[in-house]
């Protein structure tokens, strides 16, 4: 999923970011994600925030996870769970590939197997392509 509109995108994540200061997330937190919004608009970074927000909508209880969903989605047309639905469609694309081609598809490797819900079989194809590209990597020398 591209993520083009950066009038909407900004405003998703800026209502995100309130719905957490409600929620009792301590404003100094609430400020660097308000400055790091304003400061990324327009690049890859924002949409990086928003996944970044999306893990920690994802993170939420029962109750405090459907209500913040329920709001944006309201207010947006999109969730949360467009963002992660988006990052493990590109996961699937990277293990179908057999290889981790670049530092970005490494990060994305590596907030994978963060989780521990993910499926076994899943996550040990995951690993093993970590472990080939760090050994890539030390080859090269990087």
């Amino acid at each position: 999923m591209k993520w083009t509109d950066n009038v909407a995108l900004e405003q998703w994540c800026l209502d995100v970011i309130a719905c957490f200061a409600e929620g009792g997330m301590p404003e100094s937190v609430c400020r660097l994600f308000r400055k790091a919004v304003l400061r990324f608009y327009g690049t890859q970074k924002l949409v990086d925030i928003a996944l970044e927000l999306a893990d920690l909508m994802d993170g939420l209880s029962g109750e405090g996870r459907r209500q913040a969903q329920s709001m944006v989605y309201n207010s947006h047309g999109f969730g949360f769970e467009e963002f992660l639905a988006a990052r493990r469609g590109k996961l699937l694309g990277v293990i179908k590939c057999g290889k981790l081609r670049n530092e970005s598809e490494y990060r994305l490797a590596l907030n994978f197997t963060s989780n521990v819900d993910n499926d076994i079989g899943v996550a040990a194809e995951v690993d093993a392509l970590i472990a080939a590209y760090e050994a890539a990597a030390v080859r090269s020398g990087d």
